[in-house]
């Protein structure tokens, strides 16, 4: 398909510093597609609030990973740099593109920086499960820089070669204004975390019995049955949270635990794998000993919660999100990356 740009309009781009995608530009053939998923997106909504409503956890302005284009989108807006996210026509696009998310946007993209009208390709995090899928497009030539998590670069590597050198580690931030410690609310219990979704984690049963056998008071929360408001009002009246997951290639939601100065405590999967494939994953990649500690099992759980409670853990795990996972400081990162290209 041949691109084409208005010469009159073209200077508008030249403000913008980079383009967010998650879908394609409706233009050509995809005004047509675009306009059809749009349609359908709509009636899906309206069907499923009548007949089963959505979750509230999964309505979100944002496409893509919602929490993932959020902190980007809201990133470069309060960094007040000119963005565009999910342009509606060409001359809303930048030289400097991220594709966040999806394949068809991914493909065009390619086709328009190989007609000239895209200088920057960057591509990630979520844009595919499997990196060798989709005829192995991830491994085009015309893809700058594929940003997601150190671990995934390694796991990356080994299923397209190719692409290895191009792979830069970064992580999406978090809302620091939303998340944030309620200053005079009581902190008075644990909050286990528990996410199945990728298969079976350590049973949680025997370390809920070790926090209540030590007088805490538990609570639980479990992967995609809660809203962001629910979370944030059981993270700020806790002491500690206790993470249970197979693998992550983030962990937002521990750093969401950090930036309401929670820490945790985050069991360890010693086998982490990936389409069968054995790798250096980790259940929380962005954990620090400022953050919080991993246990392997129920006897290394219970001597943390000794040393916790002893006092010998410095803590501080809001500082350390200021730091380092600030909306501002990951989308300075993601600028960073494609100037260097």
């Amino acid at each position: 398909m041949f691109y084409k740009k208005r010469w009159w309009l073209r200077s508008k781009t030249n403000d913008l510093e980079i383009s967010i995608l998650t879908d394609p530009i409706p233009v050509g053939l995809f005004r047509i597609t675009e306009g059809l998923k749009a349609g359908l997106r709509g009636i899906r909504k309206i069907g499923g609030s009548l007949r089963n409503p959505s979750p509230a956890y999964l309505v979100s302005e944002f496409r893509g990973h919602p929490a993932v284009t959020r902190s980007i989108v809201q990133g470069l807006a309060k960094l007040a740099v000119p963005f565009t996210y999910n342009p509606k026509d060409l001359n809303g696009l930048s030289q400097a593109v991220v594709v966040v998310s999806g394949i068809p946007a991914l493909r065009q993209m390619i086709e328009l920086k190989q007609q000239g009208l895209v200088r920057c390709l960057l591509v990630g995090p979520n844009i595919s499960a499997d990196p060798g899928a989709h005829r192995g497009i991830l491994g085009s030539p015309e893809i700058d820089r594929y940003i997601t998590h150190a671990p995934v670069c390694q796991l990356v590597g080994r299923f397209v070669p190719t692409l290895a050198p191009r792979c830069v580690p970064w992580a999406a931030g978090v809302d620091l204004g939303y998340w944030r410690p309620e200053i005079n609310a009581p902190r008075d219990r644990v909050l286990i975390y528990w996410k199945q979704n990728k298969g079976p984690t350590a049973p949680l049963e025997p370390f809920r019995a070790e926090l209540e056998r030590r007088g805490f008071e538990v609570s639980v929360v479990e992967y995609g049955s809660y809203t962001a408001g629910a979370y944030r009002d059981m993270l700020r009246k806790s002491r500690l949270l206790v993470g249970f997951t197979r693998d992550e290639t983030q962990g937002i939601a521990f750093a969401e635990a950090w930036a309401c100065d929670v820490p945790t405590f985050i069991w360890k999967n010693s086998e982490p794998t990936y389409l069968g494939v054995a790798y250096g994953g980790s259940t929380a990649p962005y954990l620090t000993e400022t953050t919080g500690e991993f246990f392997s099992n129920l006897d290394e759980f219970s001597k943390l919660l000794s040393r916790w409670e002893g006092g010998d853990f410095y803590f501080k795990p809001r500082q350390w999100c200021q730091k380092n996972m600030s909306d501002e400081v990951c989308a300075r990162n993601l600028l960073a990356i494609a100037r260097s290209v």
